[in-house]
């Protein structure tokens, strides 16, 4: 992902901070991966629907430290790997492409309880 040529560039349908839909190729294997580039800091956002936050802060570089934090954790296969890389002229995170059969939006508007880990059972419940 750091190195493999981007051949299409698309956005995407979700989300606010510009998150970028990019196919990668290095000739041998083609594949998507997300870019964002937000690196966001102010003392006070008011957001659109009247919140406000104090010193609010988003970054891409969140999503770099979680996938490192997840493989320290011994949970690195939980996630989609995610590297820095400069693209376009603006460094970012680029995360490879997982299809989703359910973003959060639609398991809570179709009321669906998410299945949890029993540790030390080797099952889900839910």
């Amino acid at each position: 992902m750091q190195n493999a040529k981007v051949v299409k560039v698309r956005g995407t349908s979700k989300g606010i901070t510009d998150v970028k839909r990019l196919t990668l190729s290095d000739n041998k294997l083609t594949h998507d991966a997300s870019f964002q580039s937000i690196d966001e800091y102010t003392a006070k956002k008011e957001f659109a629907n009247g919140t406000t936050e104090i010193n609010f802060r988003d970054s891409y570089k969140f999503n770099i430290a979680a996938f490192e934090l997840a493989k320290l954790l011994g949970l690195g296969d939980m996630m989609p790997v995610t590297v820095e890389r400069k693209w376009n002229g603006k460094n970012g995170s680029m995360s490879w492409w997982l299809p989703v059969k359910m973003d959060e939006q639609q398991r809570m508007k179709n009321k669906v309880s998410p299945r949890m880990w029993r540790p030390g059972t080797g099952k889900c419940t839910g």
